[in-house]
């Protein structure tokens, strides 16, 4: 008996004990030999996970995902995977449930949707929206580089540029302009902001071969065509302000998921901002298994550094709607609501473990694509 783990949407609550019932039985359940890959063609698997079944990878996942509630769902057996790195159509986009929307509509969504900018350290502000980040690092002293372009042109105009300026900074004052990965609700406002800002985007080089087959999305529009491009253990130095670029095979090809030195108070910390969370790649093995290794490495790769705080690009994923709030609260002398310390690296956990129980799941013929 394979005992699947169920998980509510991103956002509902949990516990632990399912998971850890879940970890007591599945530990009785023999694995299944691995199968070959969905297109039909050989695939070996990692051998010490084939040990293990799905529930017993993801129920170690759901337990790490005790202090990371919105990444819980990434372990849920029985996901039905959605591929969202191939070209759609307004016709293919409701034929999944959805519908394109007007200008209007979408602005009206945005401020429904509302999270107002905040200077969440001496160097890291946020721009974003309820829906989708957008993270600027740096002072007006020694530049920014802005991180993302939210859903739209509308959504950068007024949640980017709009914000930087409630929050009394200059948009002219960003340096680099970088999208961490080419999914559209992260790109949607990346032509107001090269006319705005002046400057390119950039993109690691995976991601720009991504964008180049997605055309235009009947809701983002366009994906971006041309600008630089972002290596792999790059730096950049603002003043005291260093952030290293690492490309992280995961939620695409070539997610951006940076690490970088931010201050409270003048006190430094190092934060990890994951670039891409969802796993709606399509029901693909070795993605999976690259998303899994990428975590990994950025384990590792966090560990020399300190980080102890974690970002990602969505507030409901890494929580910081809920402490963003906290932060206003803040009394003198109260720990940061963003800083985990050693905590934080956890998270790692529950990617690594969702994204290999999810092979294992496919592998071991688990998985039954829906009619």
């Amino acid at each position: 008996m394979i005992l699947k783990i169920s998980l509510e949407p991103v956002g509902s609550s949990f516990t632990v004990k399912a998971a850890l019932m879940a970890l007591a039985l599945a530990a009785c359940t023999p694995a299944q030999s691995p199968a070959g890959s969905l297109s039909g063609q050989s695939y070996n698997a990692n051998v010490e996970d084939d040990l293990e079944s799905p529930s017993v990878i993801a129920a170690k996942g759901v337990k790490a995902a005790e202090a990371f509630p919105g990444l819980a769902s990434l372990c849920d057996l029985e996901m039905v995977f959605q591929n969202v790195n191939v070209p759609r159509s307004a016709t293919e986009q409701r034929s999944n449930g959805e519908r394109t929307e007007s200008e209007g509509e979408r602005r009206s969504r945005g401020e429904r949707e509302t999270l107002p900018p905040m200077q969440v350290f001496d160097n890291l502000y946020f721009v974003g929206n309820a829906g989708v980040s957008a993270w600027l690092v740096g002072t007006p002293e020694d530049g920014f580089v802005l991180f993302d372009a939210l859903t739209s042109n509308e959504a950068a105009e007024q949640d980017i540029i709009g914000g930087m300026k409630s929050l009394g900074l200059d948009p002219a004052d960003i340096k680099r302009f970088i999208i961490s990965h080419g999914h559209g609700d992260h790109y949607g406002g990346h032509r107001y902001l090269v006319q705005a800002l002046g400057l390119p985007v950039e993109m690691s080089a995976p991601d720009w071969e991504l964008s180049s087959r997605l055309g235009i999305h009947p809701r983002f529009g366009p994906a971006p065509e041309d600008g630089l491009t972002v290596e792999d253990g790059e730096q950049i130095i603002l003043g005291n302000t260093t952030i290293n670029l690492y490309v992280t095979s995961a939620h695409t090809p070539g997610t951006i998921s940076p690490i970088m030195t931010v201050f409270d108070n003048g006190e430094p910390h190092r934060a990890i901002l994951w670039g891409g969370t969802g796993l709606n790649f399509g029901p693909d093995p070795r993605q999976l298994r690259d998303y899994a290794a990428s975590a990994s490495r950025l384990r590792e790769l966090s560990k020399e550094q300190g980080v102890d705080i974690f970002l990602s690009n969505h507030p409901a994923r890494d929580g910081s709607d809920k402490s963003m709030r906290d932060l206003i609260n803040r009394g003198e002398g109260d720990p940061h609501p963003f800083v985990m310390g050693e905590a934080a690296l956890a998270v790692f956990d529950v990617l690594e473990s969702c994204a290999k129980a999810q092979a294992v799941r496919i592998e071991t013929g688990q998985y039954v694509e829906p009619e």
